[in-house]
């Protein structure tokens, strides 16, 4: 998947602490969605195209959906480059 893919589909919505990007519309591709995202946002940062500021970073996912190996790494070296962020597990999307 690439960030194109992720950007079409992904459902982004914000307010002043959050930034959600919800990934259940991927359904059973919300993992390989998730390591896209994670991947690009860390790449961003280590180019140093992006920061991210004060918000914290929400993706909602499934309850089903099991984080990978990847996600948690990519995740780990977000958080010590400083950047919040969190999944959160919802219901499916309809």
């Amino acid at each position: 998947m690439t960030i194109d893919e992720f950007n079409q589909q992904a459902i982004r919505t914000e307010d002043s602490n959050n930034v959600y990007f919800d990934l259940r519309p991927f359904a059973e591709r919300q993992s390989e969605a998730m390591d896209t995202y994670l991947n690009a946002s860390l790449m961003s940062i280590q180019t140093g195209v992006s920061s991210f500021g004060t918000r914290q970073i929400v993706l909602i996912t499934d309850a089903s959906m099991v984080l990978s190996d990847t996600a948690r790494a990519y995740i780990a070296e977000l958080r010590a480059k400083g950047v919040s962020m969190m999944v959160e597990a919802r219901r499916p999307f309809l």
